[in-house]
């Protein structure tokens, strides 16, 4: 785990002072396991209540630091933290869209109630490079043979290829939507089954 340089601590009674951190690559909406090493530096213990209580969780920013994800994924803590203990953390972390330069704050909450940053608590911020969720582009031979087997394909690949005009008569749209439209009247008469047995079927 990469360790945290000295930062200002609050006096009072809920403080945190940041350890350590691990973050693996980071790619544009795939979920990863950040893991976060935290002191509680103030004088009241830490609980975690359920979906209530102190809990782990982070903000997404731009560079100039406006939030893209506010309300990042919770982690609870696995037990009392009392003054002066440690504990070490994993967080389910979600990379956000597009890929781009991004700052991830690590800060803790209590639920309903205020983050420690709002109580005069430093926030973990780290500068973080979202990637492509792909980095190389499919073979342009498996592109070549898809568009010869499904011209429908290639309306979907290429930039250029669907106008908006043509999405209402784009196979995929027409057989989506006749899925809905189809499973809607299948509830409708299931609903109808229930509520009004049909006298002319034996039970």
């Amino acid at each position: 785990m990469e360790r945290v340089g000295e930062h200002p601590i609050p006096a009072g009674p809920l403080a945190v002072r940041w350890q350590a951190y691990e973050l693996t690559e980071q790619r544009a909406g795939v979920t990863t396991t950040a893991r976060i090493r935290i002191e509680n530096a103030g004088s009241a213990p830490w609980r975690s209540r359920g979906r209530e209580g102190i809990q782990l969780a982070y903000h997404w920013l731009d560079p100039l630091g406006n939030a893209i994800v506010w309300d990042g994924t919770r982690s609870p803590l696995p037990e009392v933290v009392r003054p002066g203990d440690t504990v070490e953390l994993e967080s389910p972390l979600t990379a956000p869209r597009p890929p781009g330069l991004y700052r991830l704050a690590f800060d803790l909450v209590d639920e309903f109630r205020f983050w420690f940053q709002e109580i005069g608590s430093t926030a973990l911020d780290l500068p973080v490079e979202v990637r492509p969720r792909i980095d190389e582009p499919v073979d342009a031979a498996i592109v070549a043979e898809l568009t010869d087997a499904l011209p429908e394909f290639r309306l979907a690949y290429e930039p250029d290829g669907l106008a908006p005009d043509e999405l209402e008569r784009y196979g995929a749209t027409v057989r989506t939507l006749r899925t809905f439209i189809g499973a809607s009247y299948d509830l409708q008469a299931r609903i109808r089954d229930v509520t009004l047995p049909d006298p002319d079927i034996a039970r």
